[in-house]
This record gives structure tokens, sequence and C-alpha cells, in this order.
């Protein structure tokens, strides 16, 4: 699409005619981006960008600049646009290693993964996230020391996260998604055996209580929901302890014994949801870009990516336009850190020592 935009001279719509450009005006520049960012968003940013470059240039360039840059500018290509993402993710790295910090000092963390590709090769998006922040990693491996990576060796709040089994040898506390386990109970109720039937659909009515006492626990004194809890775990390890037949039965119970320990951490730590939904609805823009754009073709595009990514969800969260903050980071000729989480607007920036700035090392620290 954007090879199109650039025949048809879109890139640069703001551009006059007498440089080659197609000299629209603002109204109609708008409406221009509207209609292309209903096919692709990504095009839409890219035109976005273009544009702020050619007008800033047509109003404060001096004319030998415009007639040197404006007629490149309609006549950008794919590299062009790589180089720059990766020198704004150059810029973002100190941000992009503040956030992993704030995120080891948050009391919760809900991490996923999914599938990515990066040079055509197999490799894994990870997701760490919380009400605060979101900080993105893209690696070739899917495994325990890819979370160690994100979060530290001595990371002191929850981990939630589904079953899969790369978690199990994480030493922080844990706290296992109750959604995951329901849609469980949901396909032993279709696989049509009666004994399946019975057994999830207890557990998934003792899982579904457990939910509806965490959310009755601001109206409950202590001793009271104290009493609750303890009550329906006991029902829930008597439940365990039955002996069962049916295979995918004893599967699941199997997984529900080894996950014991991490399935109802949510109704003692405040801070803990039930489910793992935020670190999900958190892989849904990646997932999008997976289907639509084919990820990423080299090491240094992945990491751009995790990068970028990390500041904008994270950004969004708080309410800042990233449009801005990137014009705040970008007009700092040394390495700054644009303190996103904060509520202020605009957000802080503050100075950073030299050692964070290498966007090469940013994800292996």
């Amino acid at each position: 699409m954007w090879r199109k935009s650039r025949r048809r001279k879109y890139l640069s719509a703001v551009i006059p005619e007498e440089f080659g450009g197609l000299g629209a005006d603002m109204i109609t520049y708008g409406l221009l981006n509207e209609e292309i960012g209903r096919a692709c968003s990504s095009t839409r940013s890219l035109l976005a960008v273009q544009g702020m470059v050619s007008y800033a240039l047509l109003r404060w360039g001096k004319p030998q600049h415009k007639q040197t840059w404006l007629p490149r500018l309609l006549e950008a290509n794919a590299s062009s646009f790589a180089r720059a993402d990766q020198r704004l993710a150059q810029d973002f790295t100190p941000t992009y290693a503040d956030l992993q910090t704030q995120l080891r000092q948050n009391p919760v963390a809900h991490v996923d993964e999914t599938g990515w590709k990066v040079g055509g090769h197999s490799a894994w998006l990870w997701v760490c996230t919380n009400d605060q922040l979101t900080v993105y990693a893209i690696d070739p491996h899917r495994d325990h020391t890819v979370v160690e990576r994100m979060l530290g060796q001595n990371f002191a709040g929850v981990l939630i996260t589904d079953c899969f089994l790369a978690y199990d040898p994480l030493t922080y506390e844990k706290s296992k998604c109750v959604g995951h386990l329901l849609r469980r109970c949901n396909t032993l109720v279709e696989s049509g055996n009666a004994s399946a039937i019975r057994f999830s659909e207890h557990a998934a009515r003792l899982l579904r209580s457990a939910i509806k006492l965490k959310e009755r626990q601001p109206t409950m004194n202590k001793p009271g929901y104290a009493v609750a809890c303890g009550r329906l775990e006991a029902v829930f390890d008597r439940l365990l302890a039955r002996h069962y037949r049916q295979a995918k039965t004893v599967r699941f119970v199997k997984l529900l014994r080894k996950q014991r320990p991490y399935l109802f951490t949510f109704l003692y730590v405040a801070a803990v949801a039930p489910t793992n939904n935020a670190a999900e609805r958190e892989l849904r823009p990646a997932v999008i870009i997976r289907k639509t754009n084919g990820c990423n073709r080299s090491s240094t595009g992945a990491t751009v990516h995790a990068v970028l990514s990390s500041v904008i969800r994270t950004a969004r969260k708080h309410g800042h336009d990233v449009v801005e903050v990137a014009k705040r980071v970008l007009q700092h000729p040394e390495p700054v850190i644009a303190n996103i989480c904060s509520p202020a607007q605009p957000p802080p920036i503050s100075p950073v020592p030299t050692a964070h700035s290498s966007l090469s090392a940013v994800l292996t620290t």
C-alpha cells in the first residue's frame, strides 16, 4: 500500500506542486489519512509522520533545504521508514529500560506469549504487563529464561500466567489464570463423557465461586472472608483427591494437582486478578500485526518493534499522545527518559546515564 501511496504522491500530500507534491490543504490531508487508515492503520501512521516532517520543512526550512529535501520526501522507500524506526527506537531505548525497571518493582506482572517470526524463523513475542505499563520482548526461545530476563531473578511480585510448563521453573510467587481453567472445563463438557462432564461442571462451579468470593471481599469482614476461602479450598481439594479413570479427566486433574498451590493466590493478594486477561489483551495488537504485516525481517527489526510497541502501549494507558512524547524526546540531543507512567501531562523528561542508551543491548539486560 505504501508503494501505491508513493506513486500517487500521498506520502507527502501537503508538499506544493512546485516541488512535485499534491499541494493538498489540511482538510484534504486529514480526509486522506482517514480513508487510508480504514484499510491499514500502519500506512496511515507512515503518512502522518511524512506529513509532519514535510510541514515542518515547509514552515521553517530555508529555500535551499526545501529544494533539496521536499522532492526526496516524495520518493521515500521501505528502508527509509525502517531506518527512521530504528533511530526512534534508539532514542526510546532509555525509556524502555526504565519500563523494565519499573516492572520489576511492581507487585503484579501478567505474562503471556504468542508465536512470531524473525527473518522467516520461528520466534516468540512475550508480554509483561499490569495496570501501569506494558513491556514486550521478542526472543527465539519459549522458556522461563525469557521471563527471568524481563523481570529479573529477584522479582518480589506475583506472576500471573496460564499453566504452560515453561513457567514452572520460576521461583516467583505465582497465580494461575482461572479463565484458562474454565475453558479446559468447557472442553471436557464437549467430550460427551458423563464422568468428565460431572467433574468439569463441579470444578467450574468452584472456580466461578472463587471469582465471586474475590468480588465480595470488600463487603466482608476479614474472619468471614478467611473462613469462606478455607471452605472453598477444602471442597476443591476433596474434588481433586478422588480417583478418576476417564483419560481426559485424568490429564486435567493431574494439571490441577500440579498447579494447586497457585490456583487461589488471587483470593489472598488484593492486587492479583483471577485471570490473565490483561496479558491477552496486550497480545491482540501483535496478533493483528502478525496477520497483516508478517512480523519482522531481522533481529534489529524485532528489537525496534519491542521497544516502540512497549512505549506506545504504556503511553496509551496513561492518556499520553505518543507523537507529542516522541517530539519531546527527539528535541533532546542527549539520551533522556520519558516518564510515560506519570499521570502528568505532558509526561516529565529526565536525563539518563549513557550506559542505558544502547539499542543492541537493551533486551539482554
